[in-house]
C-alpha cells in the first residue's frame, strides 16, 4: 500500500492538471471566454490577459432599478513591457484596454444579474487587433 500511495498522489495531480489545462490562446479578430482567474495567451506574441475580478452591480432581469448599475471588470496585462492592471466598465466608454500593440475589448460578462442566487461570471473579451 506505502508503494501505491505516490503513485495515486501522481494521478491525482495529472488529473487535475488536466481538467484545468494550458492557457487558451487567442487570435487578432477572435473573442474568447475567461473565468475569473483564468489567464489567455495572444497568439504570435507575448501577451497575455487574465480575468482578475469583477464587481457586477447591474440591475437585475428580474427587478426595476432606478439606475442602470453597470459591471466594472479588471483585467492583467502582461508580455512585452511591466503588467498592468485595468479596469473596464461593460456597457460604458472606454470598453478597451490597450498593452504593448494589443487591443482588448470587453463584450460581454455572464450570467446577467438576476435576484437568484449568481453563478461564476464569465467574460467574453475580443482581441480586438495586433499592431506592429
Amino acid at each position: 500500500m506505502r508503494t501505491l500511495r505516490p503513485l495515486i498522489s501522481t494521478l491525482i495531480i495529472l488529473a487535475a492538471c488536466g481538467r484545468f489545462g494550458a492557457a487558451p490562446d487567442v487570435a487578432p479578430g477572435q473573442s474568447i471566454q475567461l473565468q475569473v482567474e483564468q489567464t489567455a495567451i495572444v497568439a504570435g506574441s507575448t501577451g497575455r490577459v487574465q480575468f482578475v475580478r469583477a464587481a457586477d452591480s447591474r440591475c437585475p432581469l428580474d427587478a426595476v432599478c432606478i439606475t442602470a448599475g453597470a459591471a466594472v471588470i479588471d483585467l492583467l496585462l502582461s508580455g512585452s513591457g511591466p503588467a498592468q492592471v485595468v479596469t473596464l466598465r461593460l456597457g460604458e466608454k472606454p470598453m478597451t484596454a490597450t498593452y504593448g500593440g494589443l487591443l482588448f475589448e470587453a463584450t460581454a460578462l455572464d450570467p446577467y444579474p438576476s435576484r437568484q442566487p449568481s453563478l461564476t461570471p464569465l467574460l467574453t473579451l475580443r482581441n480586438a487587433a495586433v499592431s506592429s
